[in-house]
């Protein structure tokens, strides 16, 4: 317990329920974070670490950063790999006796981030769901920017590699209890470290899958979707949407197609070919200006 004044209470209850994130608490003018949130922040951040009262005579670790900027403190918090949970006041300040009503608006993830100054120009962004059943794959692929929704199903680990790193995906989901299949995805030697979140087990079960799906699309059956025979698919898309859902707290509006696509359909060059051949980057670097489409 980080401490026992009303403020402190309040903070520990919302912090509860997103251990998993750095939890940007709104004070005023200021994103403040308290506790090891504050001690990591402000390592990756390279901003000061102070301290407030606790009660009792504790001080509590804390750093904070003004709202009008905290953009650009979310964005470098999730290039490290880092969930970043908004919490704001519900109330207004100045009408309130006590303390102010606080909730978390929004869960800023690598994967599912919306903001254009936080994006990169030119850039995908995408996210990435995977499921394993038996030795069969499927993978889901979700842009959140503009709603690009596509699937596949995959037959072996070459292929499921292949494509996550022609994605090159800024954030990987899986089952949190898929211990095998996490550790799978951390394993992958891609050029960028892969970003792996799991996402709660209920969400790849097929029945939520298909009814997440259903719901979304305002459909009756998976049939229009192309799901008819495709349970992996179903699971995988159903899980991105509803992890995209969460995080966003949101109805994700801007996704209104599902692809299902199969690695016959088109010519699918492989990563090695992709980056050999400078299609989208320059073997001398990152940036696109220097590829053959930048």
């Amino acid at each position: 317990m980080l401490g026992n004044t009303p403020m402190m209470i309040q903070y520990e209850k919302v912090k509860a329920q997103y251990e998993d994130c750095i939890l940007f608490y709104r004070l005023g003018d200021f994103y403040e974070m308290f506790g090891p949130d504050a001690e990591t922040a402000s390592r990756i951040l390279g901003i000061a670490l102070t301290g407030r009262a606790g009660g009792n005579g504790t001080k509590v670790p804390m750093c904070g950063v003004p709202f009008h900027a905290a953009d650009n403190y979310i964005a470098k918090l999730i290039s490290a790999g880092l969930k970043v949970a908004v919490c704001e006041q519900l109330e207004d300040p100045k009408a309130v006796k006590g303390i102010v009503k606080r909730d978390v608006i929004r869960i800023m993830t690598p994967g599912t981030v919306l903001e254009s100054n936080i994006l990169k120009e030119k850039d995908s962004n995408y996210l990435i769901a995977l499921v394993k059943s038996a030795d069969k794959y499927a993978l889901a692929a979700l842009e959140a920017s503009t709603g690009e929704f596509m699937a596949v199903d995959l037959d072996n680990e070459a292929d499921v590699i292949n494509e996550i790193l022609r994605f090159e995906p800024a954030e990987c989901i899986c089952a949190i209890n898929d211990v095998n299949l996490t550790n799978f995805l951390k394993n992958i030697n891609s050029p960028k470290t892969l970003v792996v979140n799991n996402h709660l087990d209920y969400a790849f079960k097929f029945d939520f899958a298909a009814n997440r799906l259903k719901e979304h699309f305002k459909i009756n059956s998976l049939t229009s979707l192309g799901l008819e025979d495709k349970p992996l698919v179903t699971i995988a898309a159903g899980a991105i949407l509803d992890y995209v859902m969460l995080m966003q707290k949101s109805q994700a509006e801007n996704v209104t197609a599902l692809h299902i696509y199969t690695l016959d359909d088109t010519m699918h060059l492989d990563y090695a070919t992709k980056r050999n051949l400078e299609l989208l980057k320059s073997l001398h670097g990152s940036e696109k200006e220097d590829s053959l489409f930048g």
